[in-house]
């Protein structure tokens, strides 16, 4: 059977290990399903040294015999940036650089007076401006026409200056590299040209000269983790706050002085006040700016120097809580930090979990945005690639590190779907470790075999690589443009665009996210032809970043995307040249609708009144509240599928291929089950296809085909953890099932072998219909329960013969393992053939949390995930039923900071445990 594509790159941990231990876990990597791997340099001891090169040679010999693809993290700390501590010591002045305000206030008239200026100033601390300012009400609020630029009054360490009458505040503008992040203090300084240069030079340009003939080959890039500005160890920090310093660089005047003009220096104090009107425009300036100068000076330039190479870079940015759009330890905006990725990349290392959608919650990362986790960031990031022709629809997500050993492949299964159904189609498992033990942030899968569940991780695997081969090297398809916050936060109040995005998710309608930088270019764009379709970036000489925008017959194109309505989270403050666009826009025929409100101020303009009137005119502008969005896209015809009744634990995603579209669809919750009927706009010839088992199987109660309406009509049962895909049946040797293997015996089951007597239809669909139309045999009491031993022998838990919860504090609350469970049934030598020697299905009810079953000592299967549904062959008279559960590591490693942090499942099979014969 052919395999999926490889789209698993898992973190490879240096510790410094011995050559055999590095050949033993890229060997289990690839037996696990696994094409390529990072090298993450992280816990090395001797990162760019001897050691360092003494291991890369063995992983890159041992990955080049077995054919697997080596990717290198680029620094030998966490984030990237140290250089391995080279930065600071070759090259002191590329390191990270702030602009810090201090102030006296003063009241004039004062002829004559002086202030001392030399005592406020560090060691190494550099005086750049002296700008004094009346203050207006006595207390924050400044005169703006009073701002004056002493900074030439300066001598000696003094300023000499008469102050005039009334009240002034006098403000110290210092370079510094104190204030921001001590952990980051050291790293290069990310918005300066020639400091990145260096880091470049020190960490990737030393890789290639050492293996320069494996670039484009054995090595296909490098791996930036998380770069920040690190202006402040916090998610939270926005502009306007006194005390705190910005991100600051050489490169920063000159375009400050662009957007604000020659007195740009004068409004510097503005960025620590939120008194004043003009603070927004300023704040939105500087935001503009620096968040310009790390995607260019940062990720550009080292995507640049890759393509040069023969390799390419991907990563990600500090999404977390929002700070994608801000600085402290974020990159200022997301989408410009992306345009210098070859893929766009997010992480989702303990900030999802099931169920988690509202709020905040507590973890061992601190105080998490539970709604921009589970419904802002996969979108966000899967919205980079769709929009970026560069990007080829790839998206990578760093998944599943520092869960603890609590995080089995039932929950991996889970948060494969949840991001996946989002757009996620390349995933970088966290991680595997050749130390063993290692407290580092686990999971570990392999942990020297230790790992209860190492020996099911193919199978999800397997699954993985499906599920993600099926959703790349197509298009993806939504109805809806999502505006990027980031500009409207900069200046004032704002509606974060994972508020959007939730309220269409739940209502079964699909969007992607654009930025200002998207937006804005509508602006001027040529009207395009049917046929347009931009594949290479370079060729068509697109911007990075953002594939050819262009407003064709009532939609937004954006690369090969085409949106049929644009909406705008509510912002306070957005720019002239947006709402220029989106009224051009509307009079393309694509619907606009703010949020809960227009804009009430538009940066650097003195009102809103020109703007407003055209949008006003425009009958295609419209302003909806939040909570109605949902339906005025419905009463519109603005979905992409129609579901019968409201599902709000239901995700749905539209890919294109050459050879069909493909329908993704998944259960979110763990206790409700999702059954409805779907429509969608296909002509028939339909299938699904169970990705986690390899099978296609006709369409559940297909309710029609209406040829003039151009849709295919029909019933979609899934439990909890669940999905399928939706595929044309005609999709063959050359289309998608091939790429899945899903051919031949194991795949290709017939609709004759699928469907039986009326009420019945294909497991692992299970329904009261189902259930109704066979007999029910309830497997009670008699168990004999046992556990797997180091010595490899298992051993009876006597006098436990009914099902519960053997983590229990008077059973085993310590053992992690295999857990054995044994018992008889018998069919009547005698029953006619509706019972003996006929199909069986087996439902095991609760599982904590994998099943392996086997009968009469022949394996059946197993499950990493419900549901526990099993068919069985079963014999007349007397039937011998084994079934092993495994349970996670968590109940024998408990204690870490990740474990302790979330209530952990009971272990074994709870059932009930049923026959339906």
């Amino acid at each position: 059977m052919r395999q999926a594509k490889n789209a698993l790159y898992p973190l490879f941990w240096q510790h410094g290990e011995k050559e055999e231990d590095l050949r033993e876990e890229i060997g289990k990597m690839q037996e696990g399903g696994i094409g390529g791997f990072i090298v993450e340099s992280r816990p090395h001891p001797d990162f760019l040294s001897y050691g360092w090169w003494r291991d890369l040679d063995v992983i890159l010999s041992e990955a080049s015999k077995r054919q697997m693809e080596v990717w290198i993290f680029d620094d030998g700390a966490y984030p990237s940036g140290l250089g391995g501590g080279k930065v600071k010591e070759l090259y002191p002045e590329a390191c990270k650089r702030y602009i810090a305000n201090r102030q006296i206030d003063a009241i004039g008239p004062m002829p004559g007076a002086s202030f001392q200026i030399a005592p406020w100033l560090k060691e190494e601390e550099i005086l750049y401006k002296v700008i004094a300012a009346r203050r207006a009400n006595g207390r924050e609020e400044l005169d703006e026409d009073s701002f004056a630029d002493l900074t030439e009054d300066v001598r000696d360490g003094r300023l000499y200056w008469d102050v005039p009458a009334g009240q002034w505040r006098v403000f110290l503008l210092v370079i510094t590299r104190d204030g921001g992040e001590e952990h980051t203090r050291d790293y290069v300084n990310p918005i300066s040209y020639e400091a990145v240069g260096h880091f470049i030079d020190i960490v990737y340009g030393e890789h290639y000269r050492r293996f320069g003939d494996q670039f484009g080959k054995t090595i296909k890039g490098f791996f930036v983790d998380e770069p920040r500005f690190g202006s402040t160890a916090t998610y939270e920090r926005t502009l306007g706050i006194n005390g705190h310093v910005y991100p600051w660089s050489g490169e920063v005047p000159e375009l400050l002085e662009e957007e604000l003009g020659e007195r740009w220096a004068c409004f510097l104090p503005l960025l620590w006040s939120r008194e004043n009107p003009l603070c927004r425009d300023v704040q939105f300036t500087y935001m503009n700016v620096v968040s310009r100068l790390f995607a260019r000076d940062f990720t550009g330039q080292i995507r640049e120097w890759c393509g040069k190479h023969g390799v390419k870079v991907i990563g990600h940015v500090v999404e977390d809580n929002g700070v994608h759009a801000r600085i402290g330890y974020g990159p200022g905006h997301y989408f410009r930090s992306m345009e210098g990725f070859d893929a766009a990349g997010l992480d989702v290392v303990y900030q999802v979990w099931p169920e988690h959608k509202d709020g905040f919650f507590t973890t061992p990362f601190g105080y998490l945005d539970a709604e921009f986790f589970y419904w802002g960031i996969s979108k966000m990031a899967s919205s980079a690639a769709h929009i970026d022709p560069a990007k080829k629809g790839i998206t990578m997500c760093e998944i599943f590190g520092a869960y603890g050993w609590q995080e089995g492949l039932k929950l991996m299964k889970w948060l494969t779907d949840h991001v996946c159904v989002r757009g996620i189609n390349m995933l970088v498992p966290h991680a595997f470790s050749p130390k063993y033990p290692d407290s580092d942030c686990p999971p570990h899968f392999y942990a020297k075999g230790k790992n209860p569940q190492w020996n099911y991780f193919r199978k999800w695997a397997d699954y993985a690589n499906r599920v993600c081969t099926l959703l790349r090297d197509g298009t993806h398809r939504a109805t809806a443009a999502v505006l990027y916050h980031a500009e409207a936060e900069w200046g004032g109040g704002y509606q974060p665009f994972e508020k959007v995005v939730r309220a269409l998710a739940e209502a079964q309608i699909d969007c992607d996210v654009l930025p200002v930088d998207c937006l804005e270019r509508i602006v001027g764009a040529e009207t395009a032809k049917a046929s347009d379709r931009i594949v290479d970036p370079e060729a068509a000489g697109e911007k990075a970043g953002t594939g050819q925008v262009k407003v064709r017959d009532g939609q937004l194109w954006v690369n090969q995307e085409a949106y049929r309505v644009i909406l705008i989270p509510y912002a306070q403050c957005l720019p002239e040249k947006l709402l220029e666009a989106l009224d051009q826009a509307a009079q393309g025929g694509v619907p606009v609708v703010f949020l809960d409100g227009y804009p009430e101020h538009v940066y650097y303009a003195a009102g809103l009144h020109a703007v407003q009137g055209a949008l006003d005119d425009n009958p295609l502008v419209e302003v909806c509240g939040l909570d109605q969005m949902a339906d005025w896209m419905k009463g519109r015809g603005f979905t992409d599928i129609r579901v019968r009744d409201a599902c709000p634990d239901l995700r749905f995603l539209h890919y294109e291929r050459e050879w069909g579209n493909v329908y993704f669809f998944t259960n979110e919750s763990l206790w409700n089950t999702v059954d409805t009927v779907v429509t969608v706009r296909e002509s028939g010839g339909l299938v699904f296809y169970d990705a986690m088992e390899d099978v296609r199987y006709p369409l559940l109660e297909e309710i029609g085909i209406d040829g003039a309406d151009g849709t295919v009509t029909f019933r979609l049962v899934l439990e909890p953890y669940q999905s399928v895909f939706v595929m044309p049946e005609a999709a063959g040797e050359a289309g998608g099932f091939a790429e899945m293997g899903a051919t031949g015996e194991t795949g290709a089951l017939n609709r004759a072998e699928l469907s039986g007597k009326s009420g019945e239809r294909p497991i692992p669909l299970v329904d009261e219909a189902f259930v109704a139309a066979r007999r029910e045999k309830r497997l009670e009491g008699a168990w004999r329960i046992s556990v797997l031993r180091e010595t490899g022998e298992y051993e009876a838990l006597n006098g436990l013969t009914e099902l519960t919860n053997i983590s229990a504090a008077d059973i085993l609350p310590e053992y992690s393992g295999r857990i054995c469970y044994e018992t008889s049934f018998e069919l009547e030598p005698g029953a006619g053939p509706e019972e003996a020697g006929r199909e069986a299905v087996l439902d095991l009810g609760r599982v904590c949390e994998i099943s392996d079953v086997e009968l009469n000592g022949r394996p059946v299967g197993n499950k990493i995930c419900p549901p526990h549904v099993y068919r069985l062959e079963c014999r007349p008279g007397r039937n011998e039923l084994r079934i092993i559960v495994t349970n996670t590591f968590a109940k024998e490693k408990m204690g870490n900071v990740f474990d302790r942090a979330m209530p952990q499942e009971p272990s074994g099979l709870l059932g009930p445990v049923r026959l339906y014969l």
